[in-house]
C-alpha cells in the first residue's frame, strides 16, 4: 500500500497488479509535466518541426529548382529521378511533390524560372548612363549580355539541354524557341531603336538580329573552342561586334 498526499492529506493507493502500472504511468506524466516547457507552448509560439515561413519555403523551393536543373542538364529528363533530385538537394521526395506532382510539372517549373531570370537579365537597366541614351551603346551593351550568357557554363549546359530534348519532344522544342524569343526580343527593340534614329541601316529588325545573334553566338562557340576557356577575354566580342557595325552601322 502506497499513499498520495491531495490536499494535505494523505489518500492510500491500491497497488495491486492491476492497478500498478496506471500509477507508474500517472508518476511519469507527472514527473514529466513539472519540466518547464514540456506541456503546452506559450500562445504564438512556433514548434521547431513546424510549417516553414514564407522565406524558408522560398529558399526550399528554390534549392529544389536548382537541383533538379542540374540533374536534368546532367542526365536528361528520362535519367533524371525525383529519388535521385531530393537527395541531392537534401529534402524528402514528398517535398517536391506536394509543391510539384509529377517530373514534367517539374521540368515546366524548371524550365519558366530559367526564362524569368533570362529576360530579367537582357531587360536590366544599361550599366552606364552613356549607353541608356546612345541607342549604339545600348544595343551593344545588351549584345555583351547576350554574349556573356553564350559562355556561361549553365546557361550552355541547359540551352544544350534543351537542344538535346527537343530533338525528342514536341514540348521542349516550345520551350526552346521561347528561350530564343526572349533573349532576341531585347536586340531586336535596341536595332528598332537605333534605326529610328538612323543609326542602323533600313530592313526588317528581326532579320538583323539573327544576323548579329549569329556573330555573337559564333564568336562565344569559337571561343570555347579555340582556348577551351569559357571565361575568354572581350576580344572576340569585340571582333564580332566591329563586323557587325561595319556592316550595318550609319553617321548619327
Amino acid at each position: 500500500m502506497r499513499a498520495a498526499r491531495a490536499g494535505g492529506a494523505s489518500v492510500p493507493l491500491r497497488t495491486d497488479k492491476s492497478t500498478e502500472p496506471c500509477i507508474l504511468i500517472a508518476d511519469a506524466v507527472r514527473q514529466f509535466s513539472a519540466k518547464p516547457g514540456a506541456t503546452e507552448l506559450k500562445s504564438g509560439q512556433r514548434r521547431g518541426a513546424g510549417r516553414p515561413t514564407r522565406e524558408e519555403a522560398a529558399a526550399i523551393n528554390d534549392r529544389v529548382l536548382e537541383g533538379a536543373r542540374n540533374a536534368f542538364c546532367r542526365q536528361g529528363i528520362s535519367g533524371a529521378s525525383m529519388d535521385e533530385i531530393a537527395t541531392a538537394v537534401g529534402v524528402t521526395k514528398h517535398t517536391i511533390y506536394r509543391r510539384y506532382p509529377s517530373k514534367a510539372a517539374l521540368l515546366e517549373a524548371v524550365v519558366e524560372r530559367d526564362l524569368s531570370r533570362f529576360e530579367a537579365e537582357m531587360r536590366s537597366v544599361p550599366s552606364t548612363d552613356t549607353a541608356a541614351e546612345d541607342p549604339i551603346l545600348a544595343l551593344k551593351e545588351v549584345a555583351r549580355r547576350f554574349f556573356q550568357s553564350c559562355i556561361t557554363p549553365e546557361d550552355v549546359a541547359f540551352v544544350s539541354f534543351l537542344h538535346a530534348e527537343g530533338a525528342f519532344s514536341d514540348d521542349m522544342r516550345r520551350k526552346l524557341g521561347e528561350w530564343g524569343k526572349v533573349a532576341n526580343a531585347p536586340l531586336r527593340e535596341r536595332i528598332e531603336q537605333a534605326q529610328a534614329a538612323g543609326c542602323i541601316r533600313p530592313g526588317d529588325p528581326a532579320k538583323i538580329c539573327e544576323v548579329l545573334v549569329d556573330l555573337i553566338d559564333g564568336g562565344a562557340r569559337r571561343s570555347d573552342l579555340a582556348t577551351g576557356d569559357v571565361h575568354v577575354s572581350n576580344e572576340r566580342f569585340e571582333e564580332r561586334w566591329e563586323i557587325f557595325a561595319r556592316a550595318m552601322f550609319l553617321p548619327c
